[in-house]
């Protein structure tokens, strides 16, 4: 329980938007799994209650849409379970925002002497050197990788997270501690998501047991 508790504890430490990151990620979790118990069950997962679904249905009434426009110009229309792929996809790219810029920025000072990103199609070298089509595609090739690939970026964090083995970058303290807090928002969002899921489960029990 202690080896739990030092592992958390670093969750909590972090800024506002940090949490709040991590908070809006376990919710997106949460909502990427209900579409997909609806998908397999063919009916709604009996383990959210009707005003957590309300939420659910929120969010997705503000983020389907602009799939559909963006998606409608080459008339293709996505099932519920995929719109809610590419909105989990949405909140992880936004918070790799931060450290990709903070990686370019580095570079660009020479306080990093190159940053190399791996896809499985190749791999995207960024130097102090690099043109801006090279920068701009090191920052699409990175955001898109966090969209479509974003499974991997988070359940990778867990490895990464909890035996602190990842990419050691850049020279200062700083850079050190924005690019690890990438890993820290990823695998705090899986927490948080097994955190709603459990306190859905005590609400459902406690239904049970009362009725």
């Amino acid at each position: 329980m202690k080896d739990v508790l030092e592992l958390l504890k670093p969750l909590f430490k972090q800024p506002w938007f940090i949490i709040t990151g991590s908070m809006v990620g376990g919710f997106g979790i949460v909502n990427m799994l209900d579409s997909l118990m609806l998908r397999i069950l063919k009916a709604p997962w009996a383990l959210i209650p009707d005003w957590f679904r309300q939420l659910l249905e929120l969010f997705r009434s503000l983020v389907h849409p602009l799939f559909d426009l963006l998606l409608g110009w080459f008339s293709i229309e996505l099932p519920l379970v995929w719109k809610d792929y590419l909105a989990m996809g949405v909140i992880v790219m936004f918070m790799r925002l931060r450290s990709t810029s903070v990686i370019a920025r580095a570079v660009k000072a020479g306080e990093l002497t190159s940053y190399e990103q791996n896809f499985w199609t190749g791999k995207l070298l960024l130097t102090k050197e690099s043109n801006t089509r090279q920068r701009i595609c090191f920052y699409l090739g990175r955001l898109a990788y966090a969209l479509f690939f974003w499974p991997m970026k988070l359940f990778g964090a867990i490895g990464r997270y909890t035996t602190r083995k990842g990419k050691k970058i850049g020279k200062n303290a700083v850079e050190k501690q924005v690019i690890e807090t990438q890993y820290v928002v990823f695998f705090s969002s899986i927490v948080w998501a097994l955190v709603i899921l459990v306190a859905l489960l005590l609400l459902k029990a406690g239904d049970i047991i009362l009725a």
